[in-house]
């Protein structure tokens, strides 16, 4: 019978490890997909921002299309000491609330 229970212990223990693996697992999953879409999404609207026109600072650049439950926010300073014509421009791709990346780049007005 001690036998019995031991042995139901051991089982019981090795599938809440493989449960919580599992969990795991699944958890680092979508936090990968998450951090690959706002990567696309952060290169698509910086994409989308070299091509646009000069926007004088402040300001901020249209934006783009995202999938249900992201958005982009862009905005832009001046660049301390620097030229009118130099900014600074700062996406951030947010998801339910949450900034999943954030990135900055210089635009020249040519």
């Amino acid at each position: 019978m001690l036998e019995a229970l031991a042995a139901i212990a051991v089982t019981a223990t090795a599938g809440s490890a493989s449960l919580m693996l599992i969990s795991v697992a699944a958890n680092s999953s979508a936090s990968t997909t998450n951090e690959a879409t706002a990567a696309w999404l952060a290169s698509s609207q910086a994409e989308k921002i070299q091509a646009a026109v000069f926007v004088l600072t402040p300001g901020e650049y249209t934006g783009i299309n995202t999938p249900t439950g992201f958005t982009v926010a862009n905005s832009t300073a001046n660049i301390t000491g620097g030229d009118a014509a130099i900014q600074l421009v700062t996406i951030a791709v947010v998801k339910e609330g949450n900034e999943i990346l954030s990135v900055e780049f210089v635009k020249v007005d040519r």
